[in-house]
């Protein structure tokens, strides 16, 4: 079966490339600020502060894939296949510090971002995804399995379109690549393979 990736974002320490090209952002430090990025997309979804950081990042990444378009596809035909290295550890850490005996006031609202796969749930909530779903975790991108699995679903029928893609964040370092895969192409639509996302993850 012959897949396509028709959209992409990539965001990393050296700025913000998607399938429109290279963004050009306010300053050289605003891809390190959530918040500025988000007022640079012009976004009203104010649910977006209550947020991990971690998730932040993957809206911001949908905003950039999507464009406000809405996807041609019913919910339950869209899957969402996401890997990462460190998950929620960076919330895990700023929770860990409110349970300290000096200092000891729990948020529950920061504790439901302790979860490694929350940015998966919020990407589905926004975009209304509700097919088949895995978030694994591992040191580095295995952009094989990625694929491998992706392409299983497409094969047995279970998905007709997928985000596929790495989200990481930890120390203030954001590293995510998101894809939009189907079976349809256009001019500019890449392969979906091991190659396409680890030229488009440089």
């Amino acid at each position: 079966m012959d897949l396509f990736v028709t959209k992409y974002c990539r965001i990393s320490s050296k700025g913000i490339n998607t399938h429109n090209g290279l963004v050009n952002l306010p300053s050289a430090d605003a891809v390190y600020d959530p918040q500025a990025l988000y007022a640079h997309l012009h976004l009203s979804y104010p649910k977006f502060f209550k947020m991990g950081t971690l998730c932040k990042y993957g809206i911001l990444a949908g905003e950039w894939l999507f464009e406000e378009n809405p996807l041609s596809y019913a919910s339950a035909e869209i899957g969402i296949i996401l890997s990462g290295q460190h998950g929620s550890l960076d919330t895990d850490e700023q929770f860990q510090q409110t349970l300290q005996p000096d200092n000891f006031f729990p948020s529950p609202a920061l504790f439901v971002y302790t979860l490694p796969n929350i940015v998966m749930g919020e990407l589905c909530i926004r975009y209304k995804i509700k097919g088949e779903n895995l978030f694994t975790l591992s040191s580095v991108p295995d952009y094989d399995l990625l694929c491998q699995y992706t392409t299983e679903l497409f094969l047995q029928k279970r998905i007709n379109a997928s985000l596929v893609g790495w989200l990481d964040y930890y120390q203030k370092q954001p590293d995510i690549l998101l894809v939009w895969v189907e079976t349809t192409s256009d001019t500019n639509a890449l392969p979906f393979n091991y190659n396409t996302l680890t030229s488009l993850y440089i």
